[in-house]
Order: C-alpha cells, then sequence, then structure tokens
C-alpha cells in the first residue's frame, strides 16, 4: 500500500517546545516584574515613599530624604512600588528548564537517528496509528504490534486497538493497512476478541474481496455477461487462509430480479487469505424479454445475489475442514447501459493492421500427456493491440486440418497472456513440431468481454508456431484409456 509522509509529530513537538519556552519566558518576566503595591513617587535608589515630602504642586523634593540621591529633572524618581512575585517567577523558571532539556533531547535523538517510539505512550502511538495511510501510523502500528506480542498492552488498550481495526476495516473507502488485520488477529488467539466480533471480521474481509463487473454496454436481448471478481481481502499479510463457497441466489436488473434459472445455479469455490487474492468467475446471464423486454434504453443497476459459506482450511490442503463456521447472504452490485443498438462493431482499419499483427504473439505451445487423454496447451500474448481483439483460435497442421483452443478477447492498449488449450483432433494423435495458429475474429466472443466494443474484423495467422511434443518415455508411461 502506497504511504505519505502524514502528519510530522516531530515537527508538533518542536512547536511544543517553542510555545513550552515562550510560556516560562512570560512567566519569568511577569514574576521578576512583580505586583504593585502603590503608585506613588518613590526613590529609584532605596525605594522610600516620596508621597509625603511632595511640595503643594506634587513635586518631589531636589534629592531623596534617605539616601540622598538627586532627582535631576524627575530621572531620579519612580511611580509605583513593584514586588517580585516569587511563585510565578518559579513556575516560569521550571517550565524554561523543561522546555531546554525538551529541546537537548530532541536534538540529541535528531542528530543519532533515534526511535522514540518505544519511550512513547500508548495513547500517543494510537494517536499516530489513527492517521491512515502514513508512515508515520506504519512505524507506530509497528511499535504497537511489537508491544502485544510481548504482553505490554494493558486489556483495555488492546479492546480498542481492536475496535479501531474493524472500523477501519469497515471503512471500505479508506485504504487498508495489513498491520490493523495482524492486531485483530493476535488478540483473537489470545481471547480478547468475541465470536460476534471475529465473525464480523471475517464477514467484511470476504465482503471486501469481492466485486461485480458487468459488461458496461448491452444490446437489448443480447446475453448480460459479468463477472464475480475477488481481489486481495482486508486481512492480515499472515493471516490463516480460509475455504470460500459462492453460489449464486439470482440476478436483477434496477430491482426486477430473474428468480427463474433454466441454466442452474452457479457455485464456486476457492480460499481466502491475507497475501492471496485475484480472479473471477462469469457467466452470460440470458436476457428475459418477459422481465426486462420493455426497459428503457438507459443505465440501470444489476445486482448480482449471493449465498456464502466460510470454513476452515485443512492445514496444507486445499479441502476445506468440518462444517461451515460462517453463512451469510450478500448482494454485490454495479452499473451498465442498456441499449438498443450494437456493442460489438466490427472494424478494418489498413493503418492499424501491422500493429495488430504485432500485437499477437504465441509461445510455450506443446502436448501435454494425462493418464486417459492428451491435449494441447500454450499462451498467446498481447502487447497493447490499437484495437479490441476478439478471436476463436484453432492450430492447424500441414495438410490444413484444424481444431480449436478457445477463444480471447481483450480491450485496446492491454498487455496479458491468454492460456488456450484443446483435446486432441478428431482425427487422432497431433504428430507436427508445428503449426499455424488461426485467430477468427467472433462477435459472440467480443460480448463476453467486459471492454470489447470495437473489434479486428480480419482474421490472423501465426504461422510455424512450435509445438512441443513429449518425450518418448512420456508417452510409454501414459496409462491406456480401457
Amino acid at each position: 500500500m502506497t504511504v505519505t509522509p502524514g502528519v510530522d509529530v516531530g515537527a508538533i513537538l518542536s512547536l511544543v517546545i517553542a510555545l513550552g519556552l515562550s510560556v516560562g519566558a512570560l512567566f519569568v518576566a511577569f514574576g521578576w516584574y512583580g505586583r504593585r503595591l502603590s503608585d506613588h513617587l518613590h526613590c529609584r535608589g532605596c525605594g522610600f515613599d516620596l508621597h509625603g515630602s511632595l511640595d503643594e504642586q506634587g513635586e518631589p523634593p531636589a534629592s531623596c530624604p534617605e539616601c540622598g540621591r538627586s532627582f535631576r529633572e524627575g530621572k531620579g524618581t519612580r511611580r509605583g512600588l513593584r514586588r517580585v512575585r516569587p511563585a510565578l517567577l518559579g513556575v516560569g523558571v521550571f517550565v524554561l528548564m523543561l522546555g531546554v532539556g525538551a529541546l537537548g533531547l530532541q536534538a540529541y535523538a535528531g542528530s543519532r537517528n533515534l526511535n522514540l517510539n518505544p519511550y512513547k505512550p500508548v495513547w500517543l502511538l494510537r494517536y499516530e496509528a489513527g492517521q491512515h495511510g502514513t508512515t508515520t501510523s506504519v512505524a507506530a502500528l509497528d511499535e504497537l504490534i511489537t508491544r502485544h506480542h510481548a504482553a505490554r498492552l494493558s486489556q483495555p488498550a488492546i479492546h480498542l486497538l481492536v475496535a479501531e481495526g474493524m472500523q477501519l476495516q469497515a471503512d471500505m473507502t479508506a485504504a487498508w493497512e495489513p498491520r490493523w488485520g495482524e492486531i485483530v488477529e493476535f488478540a483473537r488467539e489470545q481471547g480478547h476478541v468475541a465470536d460476534a466480533d471475529w465473525e464480523q471480521y471475517i464477514k467484511t474481509a470476504v465482503v471486501s474481496s469481492l466485486s461485480l463487473d458487468v459488461r458496461d454496454r448491452v444490446m437489448i436481448g443480447d446475453p448480460i455477461y459479468h463477472w464475480v471478481r475477488s481481489s486481495r481481502p482486508r486481512l492480515s499479510d499472515s493471516s490463516r487462509r480460509w475455504h470460500i463457497s459462492r453460489e449464486d441466489r439470482g440476478f436483477a436488473i434496477d430491482g426486477i430480479e430473474d428468480t427463474d434459472k433454466p441454466g442452474g445455479r452457479s457455485s464456486s469455490g476457492g480460499s481466502l487469505g491475507g497475501r492471496h487474492g485475484g480472479g473471477a468467475s462469469g457467466r452470460g446471464e440470458p436476457f428475459r424479454h418477459e422481465l426486462w423486454g420493455d426497459l428503457e434504453p438507459q443505465r440501470y443497476e444489476a445486482t448480482r445475489g449471493l449465498s456464502i459459506e466460510v470454513s476452515e482450511m485443512v492445514p496444507g490442503s486445499w479441502e476445506k475442514q468440518g462444517t461451515p463456521f460462517l453463512v451469510f447472504d450478500h448482494d454485490l452490485s454495479d452499473t451498465f447501459e442498456l441499449t438498443a443498438e450494437p456493442t460489438a462493431v466490427p472494424m478494418v482499419d489498413d493503418s492499424m493492421r501491422a500493429r495488430v499483427h504485432a500485437s499477437l504473439t504465441a509461445e510455450d505451445f506443446e502436448i501435454r500427456l494425462d493418464r486417459r487423454w492428451s491435449y494441447i496447451s500454450g499462451a498467446i500474448d498481447l502487447d497493447h493491440p490499437p484495437v479490441g481483439l476478439a478471436f476463436r483460435v484453432w492450430l492447424r497442421d500441414s495438410e490444413g486440418r484444424e481444431f480449436e483452443l478457445g477463444t480471447i478477447n481483450e480491450g485496446p492498449n492491454d498487455q496479458t497472456s491468454y492460456h488456450v488449450s484443446g483435446e486432441k483432433p478428431d482425427w487422432g494423435e497431433w504428430t507436427e513440431e508445428s503449426g499455424d495458429l488461426v485467430l477468427r475474429p467472433d462477435e459472440a466472443t467480443a460480448k463476453q468481454s467486459n471492454d470489447v466494443f470495437e473489434y479486428w474484423n480480419e482474421e490472423v495467422v501465426l504461422k510455424d508456431v512450435v509445438v512441443k511434443l513429449p518425450e518418448p518415455a512420456e508417452e510409454e508411461g501414459r496409462a491406456v484409456s480401457p
């Protein structure tokens, strides 16, 4: 996760020290200036009260009756008598000493590049940890985790940190820091997280990893292709893995649900962990004219309902362990445009032909042997094609015979790799060390993508693609189908 500097606590500390020194200096000044005792004229030399020595015009004598100090032009007198305030003066000196000491400590720590986090109180570390997405937060969390594992955090402090971590986890608009997950998960191991809170934590992690991606433009009557995508969940990096089972409950457009499932319900399973995430399961929802045929061309919200089961995984295995400990329903939503216009438009542009061909390469094609049959597989790499591509893929031998290896579809300017494969040809085993890869444009394949709305409408042939044949020992070791 990208982090930013955040609030500079060192700068804040410098400001506090500066304010403390200023306040201390003011206290010293006011304490030394003292409290006024009277507004009479006094001798500046000895402080003698001249009130009784003034003439009828209120003027002092030429000199002090007490010490003899001369009062030339009134410069030897002052009005009022002040007394030093010892308490105020003492407080000011104390504050100044604290400020100077703190300033010296800060300068020493800065010159030595010392980490002061081990010496900070928990409340300050919690404040810094709350500056989500900053380097300050990361450093504070590292210190809190260290104290947590060393049993140097009080139970109330742990409960507060767990609550803060779960609050951040539930805020899908905020960047997630896996260190918060480490705090929650370790607290659970130590018995500081109740079952209900733990189930909510895992549920939020599952929900955070799922999203619905609907093809952005769909022509009225066409299947509505959409994908349930999974990403990295909001857990710790070291989180254990959970087995997730998902079953479709229904699909709705603008709240109008298709409850009749002629194709049956789809389900999928997988694992969920702190460092694991990524993938998609897609399908095309048949357009139900009796339900959605009267909808006007405009943007709508699509909703896919899911029933989700979460189980613990058998250590060292991909299998789930026991019965699910968490079962819940969840709806995923996305918007798309329903239109009366075609959404997969074929095109050919002579200026793009060379770039289209150059963007396609094939590699790693080989015959793979299974216990009961052989199949061929390989990869087709796409490198920033200038236009969307939607092909059905065939492999052709020297006699012109072809068999299909699947489909590829990708939007313009993307870079990715597609794995294609197919069972052995109808005419028998593939025995040639190379073949031509034939890519034929296909409208239906274009509509099965989320970003191909204009596609290249010419056949592309990748000549003489190397096909690795199995070694003789491999061939002999393969089990023969009964």
